[in-house]
């Protein structure tokens, strides 16, 4: 039975972390640049973006893991090292800067940028800042590591667990990453080489979480024939501002996620919603999960980056259980919306809860 724990990528034995401002984000305040190590070299595996344009990092990356082996990772936020003629020099630098520190050879760190694309990145901030980042290595560091890769984020991703294997107690911790898609290869089992008998136990053990995740962001419904995710939305406070039949049309319309979507927002493309005399107000506040229409009567649903206020009129606001499932629809893909009284999106959000408590304790033992 796994438990959750506490300091995440160090939660496993033998892993410090490190988190600094060096000086690549003009806020002083906000670190920038990580540093995990491994006292020991360990088998490693990496999965890359699907995108045609890759970052200069996952070229030197690629090259460090070809005898599938690493003993730290150096990462900054604040600039991609990505679209620049001397990206792979500025990340092999930083990997030699790192080893030196370090006492390792090159090939046993690798490199990840995140943050704004194409603009130019200097070694400087490395080659100031390394000592320290190195001296502040510590078995706590896990959290200084996570804010030190944040870019738009709003809160830092971090996640560790331990569970016993064979009657030893195991631990596995995480901090950032994305959810796996369709085609996504870890060549873990390959590099640990498990018994297949241990395959099907972790197999057996983690299947429930899979469950979970596939039962909670996909609350399917059916518009017509078609089935796609259906969100539930409180109407207000602006839904007086549209006629009875754009709320009609509005909840029967299949609405496309378009490319121009972001954490910000989903700005979604279909049936107009007609308004009784123009969408403008005097702007006031906004939450995740409320639904904008624009002046040209298509939807715009805030997200986990949204402003503080719009003038844009609110038809409705997406109960918070059902905005996980719109985040993971992709562009040229459909959503619809079914109106919900202020007590029904309660009781479902209470009820997701509870299936959420109950999940934790037959899986975790919470």
């Amino acid at each position: 039975m796994a438990k959750l724990c506490e300091n995440g990528i160090c939660t496993p034995k033998g892993f410090q972390a490190s988190g600094i401002h060096c000086g690549i984000r003009k806020n002083r305040t906000k670190k920038d640049l990580a540093l995990i190590y491994s006292e020991v070299p360990c088998n490693a595996a990496a999965t890359y973006t699907l995108n045609k344009v890759k970052g200069a990092p996952i070229a030197v990356t690629k090259q460090h893991l070809q005898d599938g082996k690493a003993q730290a990772i150096i990462c900054n936020s604040g600039n991609a090292n990505t679209c620049n003629a001397n990206g792979v020099e500025i990340a092999t630098q930083m990997c030699a800067l790192c080893a030196d520190a370090l006492q390792l050879a090159s090939e046993d760190i690798i490199v990840a940028s995140t943050g704004v694309i194409g603009e130019p990145l200097s070694i400087d901030p490395f080659a100031t800042h390394m000592e320290e980042l190195v001296t502040k290595l510590s078995y706590e560091g896990g959290s200084d590591a996570c804010e030190g890769i944040m870019t738009t984020d709003t809160f830092k991703k971090e996640f560790a667990v331990s569970f016993l294997l064979d009657g030893k107690e195991c631990h596995i911790g995480g901090m950032e990453g994305r959810a796996l898609r369709s085609g996504d290869v870890l060549p873990l089992l390959s590099a640990f080489r498990l018994p297949q008998e241990q395959y099907a136990l972790m197999q057996k053990r983690f299947k429930p979480l899979e469950l979970w995740m596939l039962s909670t962001l996909t609350p399917h419904g059916y518009i017509g024939s078609a089935a796609l995710p259906l969100l539930r939305i409180v109407p207000g406070p602006q839904d007086g501002m549209f006629t009875e039949q754009a709320l009609h049309e509005f909840s029967h319309s299949l609405y496309t996620v378009t490319p121009d979507s972001n954490r910000m927002a989903a700005k979604l493309s279909g049936t107009a919603v007609e308004a009784k005399n123009g969408v403008d107000i005097l702007s006031d506040g906004i939450v995740e999960g409320s639904v904008q229409i624009s002046a040209n009567g298509q939807p715009i649903v805030m997200l986990a980056d949204h402003q503080s206020t719009g003038g844009y009129a609110k038809i409705g606001t997406v109960i918070s259980c059902d905005i996980p499932a719109l985040a993971q629809v992709r562009p040229g893909q459909s959503v619809g919306f079914r109106f919900v009284t202020v007590e029904e999106g309660i009781a479902a959000c209470k009820r997701e809860k509870e299936k959420w408590n109950q999940f934790k304790e037959q899986f975790y033992g919470e």
